[in-house]
């Protein structure tokens, strides 16, 4: 193949991920890292440790919050004869 004057030789580049480097790292991770070195040693145990705290946390909140509203619900009785005796407002 004969490349002409005015042509330019194509040059392709392989994708590759950004280098992963402690200092890029979120701080809470870091963080965990350090306090907990000898339980979490990667970043990858230390993403999935905050992964399962952050769900533990929410399942423990939906918890609480389901719990609370049941004390405080009217009962079925009191829903279907309001003469029964809804809870009063102050």
């Amino acid at each position: 193949m004969n490349q002409g004057e005015g042509e330019k030789e194509v040059q392709f580049y392989e994708w590759r991920p950004p280098h992963d480097d402690a200092d890029s790292a979120p701080r809470m991770v870091i963080w965990l890292m350090s306090r907990f070195g000898k339980l979490i040693k990667t970043r990858k145990q230390a993403y999935l440790t905050l992964l399962a705290l952050s769900i533990i946390g929410l399942i423990v909140s939906a918890l609480i919050l389901w719990s609370a509203s049941k004390k405080n619900a009217p009962s079925p009785k009191a829903l279907r004869d309001p003469e029964h005796g809804l809870p009063a407002l102050d």
